[in-house]
Formats: structure tokens, sequence, C-alpha cells
């Protein structure tokens, strides 16, 4: 029923801004942890630094990395589930039914 719908669309709503704010704080931190290891790596160049150090703060960095990407995912889902839940996927995404039944379209 409609109020069932309205319910859906905000829970789709809140889902995609906490996803949205997860992605912000995962590019933030991944940010962060490639300024940590550019240092990393100017200490060691330096010779005040050992090799151990600068792989740990490239790990670091990598797992940022993954994390960011993880986060992109969870945002491009939640995104698609509100134009689904909104029944405005096809138009988000350019389609038409007509182009879709001939073979055309797509994201443009």
């Amino acid at each position: 029923d409609f109020a069932q719908v309205q319910v859906d669309i905000m829970n789709s709503v809140i889902a995609m801004q906490q996803a949205r704010a997860s992605y912000d704080a995962a590019v933030h931190n991944r940010i962060l942890q490639e300024q940590l290891f550019a240092g990393e790596q100017k200490k060691y160049a330096a010779g005040s630094e050992t090799p151990f150090l600068v792989t740990q703060q490239q790990r670091d960095l990598i797992n940022a990395q993954s994390q960011e990407l993880a986060a992109l995912v969870g945002y491009s889902s939640a995104r698609i589930s509100l134009d689904l839940t909104r029944g405005t996927i096809l138009q988000t995404y350019h389609i038409s039914i007509a182009d879709a039944l001939a073979g055309r379209g797509g994201a443009k």
C-alpha cells in the first residue's frame, strides 16, 4: 500500500545517505593514508626509517583503498536500490522500453 511505499522510500534514502557518509569517510581516510605513506617514504629516503615501517604504512594505504572501493560499491548499490524503490531506474539510466526491446540504449 501507499504508506509502505513511503516507508520503503524513506528507508532507501536513509540507507543511501549513510552509504554516502561512509564513502566520504573512506575517501578522507585514504587521503590521510596516502599522506602518511608519503611521509614514511621520505623518512626512509633520508635514512631515518626502516623498510618494515614503510611496508606497514603501505599495507595501511592498500587497506584504505580497499575500504574506499567497498564503500563506493555500497553507495552505488544504495543509489540503485533507491531508484528501484522509487520506480525511476529506467529514467536514471536513460533507458526507454522501446530501446530496450530493440536492443539499444543504456547509460549515456
